[in-house]
């Protein structure tokens, strides 16, 4: 068995020369033994001390004074670990109702139940929680140990574990600024089907309104007969509407006329047509060659999501503890009410049997299992700097395993609930149009906006329904996208850490993350904004995050070493890392992200969008670009360590042992020239 010794409880080095056991702690590199004196590795001021080779002893680390202590992250005393104060959460329950609003987001609503009966129905849930349990729950609880311990965001975090490992948090924080350019879209869609429901009728309900075409559907109308004539006034409607696209696979032309007969390859619903011609008017758009007009309406509703995220943000974890209270609660409260009005539907319990059902056959598609690894892991929020930093706020000896549980735990929970909410009106539609469930059922966006708001148009007291699933919606949206951004403010402010000194330096930061990324956001918000808003769905944090992720477990359990970072857990909660979390990090982990990243290269597949006009198939340099937007995050980790190699002084060996190892170990390597991580002991302990 591998040694599993985890070094010095304060995660500081042993003295490699004491007892003379230097053979058995490191290797010496005589290259480095005369490294000029006092340089650090990337030529900064800060860890510059004087190096009188062994006459001088050596000088006590931040970790060594801190023994007898209590750790600066209790007691505000920062500057020993040359860090700037560092507010905390209120309350422990502040944090632990951030980390669940973040990690709780609308794929739990969209996402997973659509993928739970298309992969086997209750089957699916062994694949699910086996990927979460050896998977996505070891590294949840990796990043919380990570920003608790060291105290620090996505980015410095690695400056002190291994700097040549930067790139990482550069990535995180990256990635979760470019979701924030279309994420929030999804929060301004839901702000403008929100106001759209105030009014004595659903306007998705009529097939009479200005922006609908010859072939609108309305839901209560009888598919086996003719619709009613058109009301006077309206006869002009979308007379002649052709598609202009040459990509479209289907293209349709309407004629005017006042009566129309159900066909099912040309009738579009009028949920349908609200969401695509009222809406996004992507019907004005041939694709990206051409995206038309921006949309001043959702420009607007997207300029108060951003608006709402900036004083959620603006003031750190002081205001975003407060507005947690609402939207990670919320949520809970509409879906119990959605819940018991759904079962109480005709064909609400077929429904809710067709998404339990199991069907064991499938578990022998691998298929199934990438699909459940990538949605939890998506699912708890992994690899986007925001746990890092959220935890970084936390008082030193804070249990951030109990709240890793208890968060995967409401998570999951939260992810079949909303499928049994899901279902109970799917089932009803099902009934309602005379159509088999899985020709009823959709994902993304399509099922919360057009779906779901046909079904809650069919029930007495529409109006209603309609307002709260809204709000539920945003309520899932807001925490989720302040989340997201706090990771590259974090990591901005860890940076910038010298410029908290001056007035309102925060609040200005946030201002101009928040101010850009909305500017960013404008492409999405045209008449063909929806193509855009496709490639950045797809690319922005697809393979590129899991990758980030891999990167991430890798770093840590290999260069930073097991034996230490189980320490660092120990020092905090007081109880090191069992075996089971040893092995999940080391190897498990490793394994199984590795797995999704070949898998999601390997099973690509170009670009598209099924529209009512049929099927856009995206343009050659379209899913170019989706890759380059995928791979301008990725290269960030190859790119910073070839960086940090060239920037660090001294010969080859001496810039990769500096670069692999923690900051605190940098005068021992340069004074006695041994590095543990140049030993087999290191990579072999668990």
């Amino acid at each position: 068995m591998a040694d599993l010794d985890c070094g010095d409880s304060l995660g500081r080095p042993e003295d490699p020369v004491k007892n003379g056991r230097v053979a058995e702690v490191g290797v010496v590199l005589p290259i480095i033994a005369n490294s000029p004196s006092g340089e650090d590795d990337d030529g900064g001021g800060e860890d510059r001390r004087a190096n009188d080779g062994w006459e001088q002893p050596p000088q006590k680390t931040p970790w060594e004074k801190l023994e007898m202590g209590d750790n600066p992250r209790d007691s505000g005393d920062s500057e020993m670990l040359n860090l700037p104060p560092r507010e905390h959460w209120q309350n422990r329950f502040q944090y632990l109702l951030s980390t669940i609003g973040y990690a709780v987001d609308l794929s739990n609503v969209w996402r997973f139940p659509f993928l739970c009966y298309k992969n086997g129905g209750g089957a699916f849930l062994i694949p699910y929680f086996t990927t979460l349990i050896f998977g996505a729950m070891p590294v949840f609880f990796m990043e919380m140990c990570l920003g608790q311990f060291h105290r620090s965001g996505p980015v410095a975090v690695w400056e002190k574990m291994a700097p040549m490992f930067k790139g990482i948090g550069m990535a995180s924080c990256f990635m979760s600024y470019i979701v924030a350019f279309y994420y929030n879209v999804i929060i301004g869609w839901s702000f403008f089907y929100l106001f759209s429901s105030f009014t004595s009728k659903l306007p998705w309900t009529s097939c009479f309104n200005s922006f609908n075409s010859v072939n609108c559907w309305q839901i209560d109308w009888d598919t086996n007969g003719t619709a009613p004539p058109i009301p006077p006034g309206h006869a002009s409607l979308s007379e002649g509407v052709t598609s202009a696209s040459t990509q479209l696979e289907s293209s349709t032309t309407f004629s005017a006329g006042l009566n129309r007969t159900y066909n099912a390859n040309t009738s579009t619903s009028s949920t349908m047509e609200f969401f695509e011609r009222s809406m996004l008017e992507v019907h004005q758009s041939s694709g990206l060659e051409d995206l038309g007009g921006v949309r001043w309406q959702l420009v607007l509703c997207t300029m108060l999501t951003f608006t709402m995220i900036y004083f959620c943000l603006w003031k750190g974890v002081k205001s975003t503890g407060k507005v947690v209270y609402i939207t990670a609660t919320l949520p809970y409260l509409i879906m119990t009410i959605l819940l018991i009005r759904g079962v109480l539907l005709p064909g609400a319990g077929d429904g809710i049997k067709y998404f339990i059902t199991p069907k064991i056959e499938s578990l022998r598609d691998p298929n199934v299992w990438i699909d459940a690894a990538v949605q939890i892991f998506f699912s708890v929020g992994s690899g986007f700097g925001t746990h890092i930093a959220y935890a970084s706020y936390n008082k030193f000896h804070n249990n951030c395993k109990r709240d890793c549980i208890i968060t995967v735990v409401v998570n999951s929970f939260t992810s079949l609930f909303s499928g049994f909410v899901i279902f109970s009106y799917l089932g009803y539609m099902s009934l309602k149009t005379h159509k088999d469930i899985d020709k009823v059922a959709a994902e993304g966006p399509g099922l919360v906006f057009i779906v779901y708001p046909e079904a809650i148009a069919t029930l007495p007291g529409s109006v209603g329904w309609s307002i709260i699933f809204f709000f539920m919606l945003l309520a899932l949206g807001l925490d989720s996208a302040f989340g997201g951004l706090e990771s590259p403010l974090t990591g901005l402010r860890d940076e910038l850490s010298s410029l908290l000194k001056y007035r309102y330096f925060r609040e200005v930061l946030t201002l101009c993350v928040i101010a850009s990324a909305f500017l960013f956001s404008l492409p999405c918000l045209t008449q063909g904004g929806i193509y855009v808003f496709t490639i950045l769905d797809a690319f922005a944090a697809g393979t590129s995050i899991v990758f980030i992720v891999l990167c991430e477990v890798v770093a840590v359990s290999w260069f930073y070493g097991m034996p230490q970072f189980c320490k660092d857990v120990g020092k905090m909660t007081g109880e090191e890392p069992s075996i089971f979390w040893r092995i999940c990090w080391k190897f498990i982990c490793p394994t199984l992200l590795t797995v999704i990243v070949v898998s999601s290269i390997i099973s690509y597949e170009p670009l598209t969008y099924q529209g009512s006009q049929g099927v856009y198939r995206y343009p050659y340099y379209a899913n170019i670009l989706g890759w380059c937007i995928a791979c301008a995050s990725m290269i960030m980790v190859p790119g910073y360590v070839l960086y940090k190699i060239i920037r660090t002084p001294g010969g080859f060996a001496q810039r990769l042992a500096l670069g692999i190892s923690p900051r605190w170990e940098h005068e021992d390597i340069r004074r006695t020239a041994v590095v543990k991580r140049f030993t087999k002991q290191h990579w072999r302990s668990i």
